[in-house]
């Protein structure tokens, strides 16, 4: 039974370092959006609060923790602004951005 224990939790663990190197070094495609609050064009960037070092050792020591703080950290990820750290940013074919590009 321990083994099987040990197993499982090997291969969870594996699954979550393949999920985690996926997001960290394959960018996503972000087209350029406005930010209101600095009128910075660019692509948006994501955040994700928590540790990874965290994350990491929950995983190898407890299971059922390291799944729920993972679980917790990917549902609080969030798009901000790269310049600011603002969440907001809009597309630029909407009115605001346009407005605001236009002056």
């Amino acid at each position: 039974m321990p083994i099987i224990l040990i197993v499982v939790c090997v291969v969870a663990f594996l699954i979550f370092v393949v999920h985690w190197a996926i997001d960290m070094f394959v960018p996503a495609e972000a087209e350029e959006k406005y930010c209101p609050s600095c009128g910075n064009v660019a692509a948006p960037k994501s955040v994700t609060p928590g540790s990874v070092l965290l994350e990491i050792m929950l995983w190898l020591f407890a299971l059922l923790p390291g799944l729920i703080y993972s679980i917790w950290r990917r549902s609080q990820q969030r798009i901000v602004c790269p310049h600011c750290s603002n969440i907001g940013m809009v597309p630029l074919d909407s009115p605001r951005a346009r407005a605001a590009l236009s002056r």
